[in-house]
């Protein structure tokens, strides 16, 4: 399986709480490499939900944030010929 990105963040880093893996409160975003794109996925819990099946906008913005920090820690590797989980 692949490695996310945040998974590979610095100890004293990784208390975000979108995607911080040392914020057991927090939403454990994760973003992977895939070929020329970057894929995260996520399902909000019930209590994130607005009305019906659309999250909170706050959490929407998490997901952007996390995911976009994430893409451009994979794109800034990837420009170095670096590999996630690997380098």
């Amino acid at each position: 399986m692949a490695t996310a990105i945040q998974d590979t963040y610095p100890e004293d880093f990784s208390h975000c709480f979108g995607c911080g893996r040392n914020n057991k409160h927090g939403h454990q975003i994760k973003t992977f490499a895939e070929s020329d794109h970057t894929v995260t996925e996520f399902e909000p819990a019930p209590y994130y939900l607005g009305g019906g099946p659309v999250a909170y906008g706050g959490v929407i913005a998490s997901i952007i944030d996390c995911h976009c920090a994430g893409t451009a820690a994979i794109a800034w590797m990837q420009a170095r010929d670096l590999r996630v989980g690997e380098d």
